[in-house]
């Protein structure tokens, strides 16, 4: 009877890691609506709601597939201090560590899977309205000012490459 009533379980091993990456994802970001939209308007005056759209996802994402990816990393780490703790690997780990265990590749998946909406979402920004509007108003206003443009900073140009060519990089290392 238990077997067969296993198969009408969808996804049973997800269960946990769902939960988990529900939790993160909902406290993260309404932490960041709080300090970057709510706040920012009550200080401001200014509507900031569009940022939820993209840029709170932005922000949220990558949080939560490092924090996700932590979670991976970390229960190997304290099963090697539990089995060096009681000198043996021969015994059972405690339930709860077992099960976080065993939970690790679903853990993974999901890490992953917020990885790439977030590379997504970064593509995207510089099709967003906001930072068309304001990349026009910076070069209107030095044409008002007539202003020349500054020379190219290049350290930031270094630190601006070195951030994407890592954020690549990075997520090529998660998908392997």
């Amino acid at each position: 009877g238990e077997l067969e009533n296993y198969a009408l379980h969808l996804f049973p091993m997800w269960r946990l890691p769902f939960f988990i990456s529900i939790g993160l994802t909902a406290f993260f970001f309404f932490y960041c609506l709080i300090t970057d939209v709510i706040y920012t308007s009550i200080k401001e005056g200014k509507d900031y709601s569009f940022l939820i759209a993209v840029s709170i996802a932005n922000r949220v994402f990558p949080i939560v597939s490092l924090t996700l990816l932590a979670l991976v990393y970390l229960p190997g780490i304290i099963a090697a201090f539990v089995q060096l703790y009681r000198g043996t690997k021969y015994r059972r780990f405690p339930h709860w560590l077992d099960r976080w265990m065993l939970c690790r590749k679903q853990l993974g998946l999901i890490a992953l899977g917020y990885a790439f909406l977030h590379a997504i979402y970064t593509l995207i920004i510089p099709l967003r309205v906001y930072v068309r509007w304001w990349h026009n108003n910076y070069l209107i206003s030095q044409v008002r000012e007539n202003k020349t443009y500054e020379e190219l900073n290049t350290t930031l140009a270094w630190y601006s490459d070195i951030y994407m060519s890592l954020g690549i990089l990075g997520f090529g290392l998660l998908i392997l």
